[in-house]
C-alpha cells in the first residue's frame, strides 16, 4: 500500500465517510486499486445483508457490477442497479493525476418504488412483506444526475481530506462538498415513514414507477 493509500484509510477520511453515511443512511466503501484493498468500509444496508445472506454470490456480483461499470469512463462516475432494483454510485478518486482508488456509495433509489413489486419481492425471497417494505422504505432517494454530481463532491472530499489530513482549509472545503452532495438526496423518516402493505392497499396507493425486485 502506497503513501496515498495509507492516507485515504486514514483516520480523517474514515471519520469524515462516516459522517455522511450517519446523516443520510448512506454506506460507502472505498477500495484502493493497488492490492484491491478496502480502504474505508462504513456498513451496509440492512437489505443488501438480507439479500447477501439469502444470495451468497450476491456482494461478489455487486462488487463486480461496479468495476465492470468503471472500465472505459475516463475518470467519471457512474450508477449502477443491482438485481433488487437499488442503485450504487462509482466515482473514481485521484490523487496527484493518478487514479488510486473508488469510491462505492449506495445503495439508494432513482424512483419510489410500488408496493406490490416490494410484496412479490418479498414472496420470492420468503420474507415478511412488512419487514421487506420497511427496508426498502429506508434507503435514501435520488435523481441520476444529482447522484452523479453527489459522487463527484464525495470524492472530491475525500481527495481534500487524504491530501489535506487536519489542514483546517482543506476540511472546511471537503465539508462543504459533502454538505452539497448531501443536499442530493431524498432522505426517508424510519418507522413512521414505513407504509403497511395494508394501509396502502386499502387507499389504492402506488407509491412510484414499477421497479423488478
Amino acid at each position: 500500500m502506497d503513501g496515498i493509500e495509507e492516507a485515504l484509510g486514514a483516520f480523517p477520511v474514515r471519520s469524515m465517510v462516516g459522517e455522511f453515511c450517519d446523516r443520510t443512511g448512506m454506506m460507502a466503501d472505498i477500495i484502493g486499486l493497488g492490492a484491491g484493498e478496502t480502504l474505508v468500509a462504513e456498513g451496509m444496508a440492512r437489505i443488501c445483508v438480507q439479500y447477501h445472506q439469502d444470495c451468497p454470490r450476491a456482494e461478489l456480483k455487486c462488487k463486480d457490477y461496479g468495476f465492470q461499470g468503471m472500465e472505459g469512463r475516463s475518470g467519471k462516475p457512474v450508477v449502477k442497479q443491482c438485481e433488487i432494483g437499488l442503485v450504487t454510485g462509482i466515482a473514481p478518486i485521484f490523487a496527484k493525476g493518478r487514479h488510486v482508488a473508488n469510491l462505492f456509495a449506495g445503495p439508494a433509489l432513482l424512483a419510489p418504488v410500488d408496493e406490490d413489486v416490494l410484496c412479490a419481492g418479498a414472496a420470492k425471497r420468503g420474507m415478511d412483506e412488512t419487514v421487506y417494505s420497511g427496508l426498502y422504505h429506508r434507503i435514501p432517494r435520488v435523481g441520476h444526475d444529482d447522484f452523479i454530481e453527489a459522487l463527484e463532491r464525495i470524492a472530491a472530499a475525500v481527495n481534500l481530506k487524504a491530501e489535506g489530513g487536519f489542514d483546517s482549509t482543506a476540511d472546511a472545503m471537503a465539508h462543504e462538498h459533502l454538505e452539497k452532495a448531501e443536499a442530493a438526496f431524498i432522505i426517508p423518516a424510519h418507522d413512521a415513514d414505513v407504509p403497511a402493505r395494508s394501509a396502502a392497499k386499502a387507499h389504492g396507493a402506488k407509491i412510484g414507477p414499477q421497479v423488478e425486485m
